[in-house]
C-alpha cells in the first residue's frame, strides 16, 4: 500500500501543472467540441494522458476513470487505438503551432511563436472531439480506481480566466480515500486523505462556524444556460435570497472556499463524477458536509451541496 495517497496525487500534478501553465500562457492551442457541446483542448487531452501514464506506472493495478477518455481497466493498455490516433492528431496540431523543437517551459513563460496559424486570441478550432470509450461511475469493487478531471473549468481556461484546476481522487471499493484540487495558474492546492484532515497549500483548513442563513456567504455555479439545464432555479434563488452575501464561484472553487471557511455553503449542478470525486473528501475532512441536492450522495448524482455542516439541513430543506 502507498504510504500516502495524497502525496502521490501531489507528485502526479507536478508535470501536469507545468503543462497547464504552458498552454494557458501561450494562448495558442486547439479547441474541439464534445458531443455535449462542452469544449475540450489539447491541454485537457495531454494532461489526462500524462496522468494516465503516471498512475499506470505507480498504481499498476488501479482502474482509471477520466473525463476525456472514459474508463480504462487496469489490464487494458493506455488508450484505445482509435482514441490514441485521434489524440495524437490534436497534439501534433498544437505542437506544430507552438514549435515542435521547443521544450515545455516549466513556468509557462516565453513568447508565442509569431508564425503560429492561430485564430482569435491565438486559439485554434480543431475537429470535433468524440469520446470513444464510454465511462462508468460504478466503483471498482475490491480495487483502487483513480478518477481524473484534467482541467475543471475548461471554459475558463479557454477564455483566460485563472480559476481552473486538475481534480484527482483515489477510490477504494467505492469510497474516496484521497483527493486533490490543484490550480496551476494561481498555484493553489487543496488536498485531503481519509482520516488525516484537509489542507490548503500544506496548511490545515477548517469550515466556518456560522450557524444561521442570514449571516452566511453562499457560492453557486451557473444559474442560466446549458450548464444550468434542469436546475431548480426558483428554489436556488430563494435560498440565496436568505443569505447575507452571494457570489458566483462555479466549478471547484466555491466548494474549496467552503472547505477553507470562507463561506458557509456552495451549490452546483450538471456535474459528472470527475467534477465531484475529490471535492467531497476535502470538504468533509475540513469538517463540512456534502450531498447531492436530494440529500443523498452519489458520484452520478449530478449536483452538489457543500456546507459547513451546521447549515446543511436548512439548505436541503429549501431545495425540496
Amino acid at each position: 500500500m502507498t504510504a500516502s495517497y495524497l502525496a502521490l496525487l501531489q507528485e502526479a500534478v507536478i508535470e501536469t501543472d507545468a503543462i497547464a501553465r504552458h498552454y494557458y500562457t501561450k494562448r495558442d492551442f486547439a479547441v474541439s467540441q464534445k458531443a455535449d457541446l462542452s469544449p475540450v483542448t489539447v491541454a485537457d487531452q495531454e494532461i489526462e494522458q500524462t496522468l494516465t501514464r503516471f498512475f499506470r506506472k505507480r498504481l499498476p493495478d488501479a482502474d482509471i476513470l477520466g473525463e476525456e477518455y472514459g474508463t480504462t481497466a487496469h489490464e487494458e493498455r493506455l488508450l484505445p487505438a482509435e482514441n490514441g490516433i485521434q489524440r495524437a492528431e490534436h497534439l501534433d496540431l498544437s505542437r506544430r503551432a507552438l514549435g515542435a523543437s521547443r521544450a515545455l517551459d516549466p513556468d509557462g513563460l516565453g513568447d508565442p511563436d509569431p508564425s503560429s496559424a492561430a485564430g482569435a486570441n491565438g486559439i485554434q478550432r480543431a475537429e470535433p472531439f468524440e469520446l470513444k470509450t464510454p465511462y462508468s461511475a460504478e466503483p471498482s469493487k475490491g480495487r483502487l480506481r483513480v478518477i481524473i478531471d484534467p482541467i475543471d473549468g475548461t471554459r475558463n481556461f479557454v477564455r483566460g480566466i485563472p480559476f481552473i484546476a486538475t481534480l484527482l481522487a483515489i477510490e477504494l471499493d467505492g469510497k474516496i480515500i484521497a483527493g486533490l484540487v490543484s490550480n496551476p495558474i494561481q498555484r493553489e492546492q487543496w488536498g485531503a486523505e481519509l482520516g488525516a484532515g484537509a489542507t490548503y497549500n500544506g496548511s490545515p483548513i477548517r469550515v466556518s462556524s456560522v450557524v444561521d442563513l442570514a449571516s452566511s456567504q453562499a457560492f453557486h455555479g451557473s444559474l442560466y444556460g446549458s450548464e444550468a439545464e434542469g436546475l431548480p432555479r426558483d428554489k436556488v434563488l430563494e435560498i440565496l435570497s436568505q443569505t447575507h452575501r452571494q457570489r458566483a464561484m462555479g466549478d471547484f472553487y466555491g466548494h474549496m472556499l467552503v472547505a477553507s471557511g470562507a463561506g458557509e455553503f456552495s451549490l452546483d449542478f450538471g456535474l459528472k463524477p470527475w467534477d465531484i470525486a475529490p471535492l467531497k473528501i476535502i470538504v468533509e475532512e475540513a469538517g463540512g458536509r456534502v450531498s447531492n441536492f436530494d440529500g443523498r450522495f452519489s458520484l452520478d448524482g449530478g449536483s452538489l451541496v457543500c456546507s459547513n455542516g451546521v447549515l446543511h439541513r436548512a439548505v436541503l430543506t429549501a431545495l425540496k
